[in-house]
Parts: C-alpha cells; structure tokens; sequence
C-alpha cells in the first residue's frame, strides 16, 4: 500500500472468451504507482504584527492534518516552519506563506504536505516621542515656541522617518518670562518614504520644558539728556531727562524706574561731547517683569574750571643772585595741586639797578582748567652793609676819644652819635666823657649811595666815676700811690677790702687833688 512508483499489480479473477479467446492468454501481472496522498492543515494561523520594517511573520496555530487515512501514524512536524508575510509594509490582510512544512510518523512517506497561504495584519508602527526639546527665547509678547528636536523611538534602522517641523504647534503656557516654562506640542507629523508603516502614539501629551528670557536689549532711551558742568574732579553727572523707552512690545505697560539709578561721565577731566553712562536702571509696570533695560548712555560737556596763577612777590640786595621765582594757584578742586599744570614759564624784567621790576608768569597748560595770571613784583634793594665799630673802655672822666668804624662793602661818611649816658660827641668824630658813671651808648652810622644802604652799629662805653662822686680826698704828706696802684693800704687813711679798687688817674677838681677809682666799693675811714 506504501507509496511507491513501478509497483506489481497482481489481477486476480480475469478470464477472456469469445470464438477467438483460444488464441489469446491473460496477462494478470501489471504495473502502477501509488502516489503521496496531499494532505492540508486545518487551523493554520499567523499572528498579525506591528510594523517592523522586515516581511518575518510568527505562526500563532499550526492546525491539524486532515485526510489522514484511518489510523495510519502520521502527524505535521513543524520545527523548520516558516512564514513571511508578502511584503513588508502595513496593511490589512496580506498574505503569508507558510512554508518549511514537514512529515513525521510511521505512514508519513505516504502523505505529502504542501506550502500554505493564510492571511495576517501588519499594523502601523506607533513611535514614541521620547525627546522633545523647544528652543528657549527672548520675550516677545506672545506665547509661541520653535521645537528645537525631536527625536522619535524605535524607527527602524534604514527606514525614511522624520519628523516634520513646519507643521507643528508650540505654545508656552503664557506669553510671561519664566525659567522651566511648560510648552505644549500639537500636530506633530512625520514624513519620509517609509512614513506610512508609523504613527505617533503620545501626541496628544507632547509637552516639553523651555524658558523665556528677559529681552535684555529690548529696551532702550531715546532722548535722555545730561546737564554740561565745570570740572570739579569728580565725575559724577547729573541726568536732566530720561526720554522714552523704546521696544516695548504691543500694549504692554512698562515704566522707568530711575529712583536709584547713577549717572558718571566716562571720566572726571574736562572735555567735550564726554559718555555719560547711566546705570541701576529698572523697569515697573504691569510687564515690567518681561524686559530689561542695560545701561544707557548720553554725552555732556565738562568745561575747564577757572584758575588764577599768581607770580609771588620777590626781592633781594643788590648784588647778590635772584631768588627762585615762584607762583601761587587760587581755586583748584577735588584734590588738585600743581601737578596737574605744565609749561609753567615766569620771568622778570631785566635789570639790576635799585628798584622794582614785574614779575610775568606765563605758559601754564592744564586738560582741566583755564588758567588766567596775575603778574608780580620783584624789588632790588640796597644791600645791606656790616659796620664795625669798637671804641675803648672805660672811658675816664673829662677825657676825649677818637672815634673810627669800618663798614662791609663799600664806604661812606660817618656821623657819631651819643644815644644814653654821660658823654657827648665833640667834632664830630670825638666822644668826651662827662661828670657820672655808668655806659654810654654810642652810635656809629655810615651814609649809604646808589647801591648801598646806610648802616649803623651801637657801642657801649663805661664811664669813669668823677671826683665829686667816685673819689677821695688826695693830700701831699700822706701816702703816694702811683696809677693803677691798688688801694688796699689807704689813702689818707681811706681803705678798701678788695684788690680790685686801684687808682686810676689823679686828677685836680676846684683846687683839690683826688683820685679816681675803678670800681664803686665800699671804702672805710681809718686815721692813724
């Protein structure tokens, strides 16, 4: 009964008649084949599929034989099965081969199983998004966003999938700056040639974190204006109006908040059309919020203060050298000296005579100040002149001395003059001593010329007691002491204590003989 081809076919129960039957003999042993009986699976099921990007298809059901004769052992082996969908692009019934069937069993070379078809789904690939990112942004009034990147999961490698910008819609939940601002994503589609075989499965919770930036150069002032000022070493500036702001968007309220801002030139020294910057600015309003406002700037003028530079007066003797000349600022500011002036020129007018000459100081340059001068006077005087003058003492009573002075430089005429005490000029150039003790104080003055001034010096000469004040009486048949004889042995007996009593002079007043002594002392009376 076993599949076969060529196989004996034994005839039995054959026999032939007719009038010619006897020339003719039966052949009973022929031959035939016996061909596999085909056999078809009930059941067979394939499983639909996500779209994957290849045609592999998975058997969900193998199914059954059926037409197995009697109970023959035959049954389906199916571990080479394979199945492959037609193509690999979505769709709904597509067919797919299921082929790699096999027999096993004791009669299984008796049946034959052939390649089937069945029908199975290949559904749309529906990709997540799993990175939606959305540009950040400047303020602009509205709450529109631009999708920066998408990304979509799972397309498969090699496929034409993307994602399609112009057609989408980003929104931030408000027009307001903020930092981390929720963004919501709508209509978000795809593209490519192997767009059909996906879909987008979250579209409808794309949502995505953005911020909205303060528009820092949104804003700015039109029209503000600084007061010009005089240099006062400071570079504080002063604003006269503020202007307007520009770029404020729409029908947003925005104000100028200027209570603490500071205006500074760009430096403190004079000049014209300077920067003035102004910052500390801020913005109120009821969208103040959404914008800044940088620093602003301006210009204004800083002009040269006024100084007066003054030549200081100036003198000195004929012939000895000029002092330095020198000046005097009045009226300089914020710490200023005369370091900050240069080219300073002074000179005087020539000459070198007795007299005054104007002293002109000139040239004095300085980027801060207007410098106006204020000439000077330089004063030649006579030079002054050292006289020498030492007339002797003591000087004894009723006696003349010749007077006589030198003076430093140059020369003149002299004039003697007594100033205290009992004395008196005689001639001019003699000092007699008179009646008294005590110092005379005497004058010697030299007449100046053209280029020598007068000059003086004061002596002082002691003056020799006289015989009515200062003197004892001197008689012949007493003791003689010569001049300069110490008076310690008496004198008709007077007597002094001390050695340094000695006679001076003898002299004769109204007829008596006296002596004169050198000292005042105290004299005691002793008559031997």
């Amino acid at each position: 009964k076993s599949v076969g081809e060529h196989k004996t076919v034994t005839v039995t129960g054959l026999t032939i008649s007719g009038v010619d039957s006897g020339g003719y003999t039966l052949v009973t042993n022929v031959y035939g084949s016996i061909f596999a009986r085909p056999l078809t699976l009930t059941g067979l099921a394939v499983s639909n599929k996500v779209y994957d990007g290849n045609t592999a298809a998975a058997i969900a059901n193998t199914g059954v034989l059926a037409t197995v004769v009697g109970a023959e052992v035959c049954y389906l082996n199916t571990n080479s099965v394979t199945a492959s969908f037609a193509s690999k692009t979505v769709a709904a019934g597509k067919t797919v081969t299921v082929g790699g069937l096999s027999l096993s069993g004791a009669d299984a070379t008796n049946y034959s199983v052939a390649v089937h078809t069945v029908t199975a789904d290949i559904t749309t690939n529906e990709l997540a998004i799993t990175t939606l990112l959305v540009s950040d942004k400047i303020y602009d009034g509205a709450s529109n966003a631009a999708i920066a990147t998408c990304v979509l999961a799972t397309v498969v490698s090699g496929d034409s999938c993307y994602f399609v910008t112009n057609s989408a819609y980003a929104n931030f939940n408000n027009k307001n700056v903020g930092d981390g601002k929720a963004v919501y994503v709508t209509n978000i589609t795809i593209a490519g040639s192997d767009a059909a075989n996906y879909g987008i499965t979250n579209q409808a919770d794309a949502t995505a974190g953005a911020s909205i930036w303060i528009n820092s150069s949104a804003l700015s002032l039109s029209g503000m204006t600084a007061s010009n000022k005089v240099y006062d070493g400071n570079s504080n500036a002063l604003i006269t109006s503020y202007g307007t702001l520009n770029g404020v968007i729409g029908a947003d309220v925005v104000t100028l908040e200027s209570n603490l801002s500071a205006a500074v030139f760009s430096d403190r020294n004079a000049g014209a059309g300077k920067t003035v910057t102004v910052s500390g600015l801020t913005l109120g309003g009821a969208d103040g919020a959404n914008y800044s406002i940088s620093n602003q700037t301006t210009t204004a003028n800083i002009t040269q203060a006024p100084l007066t530079c003054t030549a200081d007066n100036k003198s000195k003797e004929w012939g000895t050298a000029d002092p330095a000349l020198t000046v005097s600022y009045a009226s300089f500011v914020g710490g200023d000296n005369s370091n900050v002036v240069g080219g300073l020129v002074i000179a005087r007018d020539p000459g070198e005579n007795v007299g005054a000459y104007t002293i002109t100081p000139s040239g004095s340059t300085s980027v801060n100040y207007s410098i106006s001068f204020v000439n000077g006077t330089f004063t030649i005087t006579k030079a002054s002149r050292s006289v020498t003058f030492t007339p002797s003492s003591p000087q004894a009573y009723d006696t003349l001395q010749g007077l006589s002075a030198t003076v430093t430089p140059g020369t003149g005429s002299w004039t003697f003059a007594v100033l205290s005490g009992p004395g008196s000029i005689v001639n001019n150039t003699n000092l007699w001593m008179g009646a008294g003790y005590g110092t005379v104080t005497v004058r010697a003055m030299v007449s100046g010329d053209a280029t020598n001034a007068e000059g003086y010096a004061d002596a002082f000469v002691v003056a020799q007691a006289s015989p009515e004040t200062n003197s004892i009486p001197w008689y012949d048949d007493f003791e003689t002491y010569g001049t300069n004889a110490p008076l310690v042995g008496g004198i008709n007996g007077w007597y002094a204590t001390s050695t340094n009593c000695v006679v001076q002079r003898v002299v004769r007043n109204s007829g008596a003989q006296a002596v004169i002594l050198t000292t005042d002392v105290m004299l005691s009376n002793r008559f031997d």
